[in-house]
C-alpha cells in the first residue's frame, strides 16, 4: 500500500493527467477490497483473493512504468 501511494504521488508530480491517476488509484482500491473479501470468505484459494492480487499488481506495474518514463522525460531538456 505505501508503495502504491508513493507511485501515485510520483505520477502526480511528473504531470500525468488526473483521470489516469484516478483510474489507477480506483483500480488499486477496488482490488484491495476484492482481496479482503476473498480472504475473509475462504481460508485457502478463492477467486476474490486471486483476482484481488492480480488487480493489485497490475496498476502497480503500470504506475512504476509511468513513473520511470515521467522521471526520464523530466530530465530531458526541451527545445522550443
Amino acid at each position: 500500500m505505501p508503495l502504491a501511494l508513493i507511485l501515485l504521488g510520483s505520477l502526480e508530480l511528473t504531470g500525468f493527467p488526473p483521470y489516469l491517476i484516478h483510474v489507477l488509484g480506483g483500480t488499486f482500491l477496488f482490488s484491495r477490497i476484492i482481496h479482503a473479501w476473498g480472504v475473509s470468505h475462504n481460508a485457502g484459494y478463492s477467486k476474490g483473493r486471486f483476482w484481488g492480487m492480480v488487480l493489485t499488481w497490475l496498476p502497480m506495474i503500470v504506475m512504476a512504468a509511468f513513473a520511470i518514463v515521467g522521471s526520464i522525460s523530466a530530465q530531458i531538456p526541451r527545445f522550443q
